[in-house]
């Protein structure tokens, strides 16, 4: 490379670096305008554009870049979807596995509960996906997927409540306990109700939920539609009957406590609206579930 030609890169690379910097510092110190959740994506995603800048990956740079000031002007901000990149073959499927897992804490309500640790998994996804697509430097894919998962354990157990002592705790197959839409009264508007495999009776921490639901909605008029759920381990006629069993024991146990029947509606649609997509024939704890709104 003769001497002009090489100090015609040099000077293209500085003043590329120089734009980088002052867009970073612009974005960096901005005042987020929304909710909790894109606060700590901008936070999130400001870290993660200085990492790929710095490692040389100015593409990536920008694009994080990018969503962070989105996340800061209070716009709403998705994970990467796995589709849009090049990712080995083998790969795809747990990735893709993540992506429905980020949308599933979404849709529990995990965004306004716990949004620092929502923010730390989608932006480690995001870190994991493009790293996975460039796929050469291992040390830093796992590293990022073990951000992801670490947060996802943290979600899980922040979204698991018991509601006699008001903490989070640990229970085997992820029962967490939305609070989505709260009315000024702190009060949730829709209750998870999760079952065992292939049952209907209301276990213990089933219970909890519905003396939750009696002790927040007990005294109000507010009516009350259940809809029951099941995993894809069985036939469809199987699990619409096993579906409409669980509103059935959920209304069962909800008049025991005074709420009578005139107050609820419900219905049964088997395995046609999980939580967490699947194949067929899969056993997923968390499709197991009677949803309950409150209107």
């Amino acid at each position: 490379m003769n001497f002009l030609l090489r100090f015609v890169v040099v000077a293209a690379g500085l003043s590329l670096a120089a734009c980088f910097n002052n867009d970073h510092i612009d974005v960096a110190n901005m005042t987020p305008s929304g909710s909790a959740l894109q606060s700590a994506l901008h936070q999130e995603y400001s870290a993660l554009s200085r990492v790929e800048y710095d490692e040389g990956d100015w593409h990536d740079g920008y694009t994080f870049l990018k969503k962070a000031r989105m996340s800061a002007e209070g716009q709403e901000v998705d994970p990467e979807l796995p589709w849009d990149w090049d990712v080995p073959e083998e790969t795809y499927e747990e990735l893709h596995d993540a992506w429905d897992n980020l949308g599933y804490w979404r849709r529990m309500g995990a965004g306004e509960r716990v949004p620092a640790l929502m923010a730390k998994a989608q932006a480690s996804y995001d870190c994991w996906i493009q790293e996975q697509e460039e796929n050469y430097q291992p040390e830093d894919i796992a590293a990022c997927r073990d951000a992801y998962y670490g947060a996802i354990a943290d979600i899980d157990r922040a979204m698991t409540w018991e509601p006699d002592a008001g903490e989070p705790m640990a229970m085997p197959g992820a029962t967490p306990r939305p609070a989505v839409a709260p009315e000024a009264t702190g009060k949730p508007r829709f209750y998870t109700i999760f079952f065992d495999w292939d049952k209907s009776d209301i276990n213990p921490i089933a219970q909890r939920v519905i003396d939750a639901i009696v002790a927040d909605w007990g005294s109000e008029s507010a009516s009350m539609e259940l809809v029951g759920h099941t995993d894809r381990s069985g036939g469809d006629a199987y699990n619409q009957a096993l579906s409409e069993r669980r509103v059935g024991s959920v209304t069962q146990a909800l008049g025991q406590q005074g709420i009578g029947g005139g107050r609820i509606s419900g219905y049964g649609v088997g395995e046609g609206d999980p939580a967490v997509p699947t194949a067929d024939g899969v056993r997923e704890p968390r499709n197991r579930r009677v949803v309950v709104t409150i209107n």
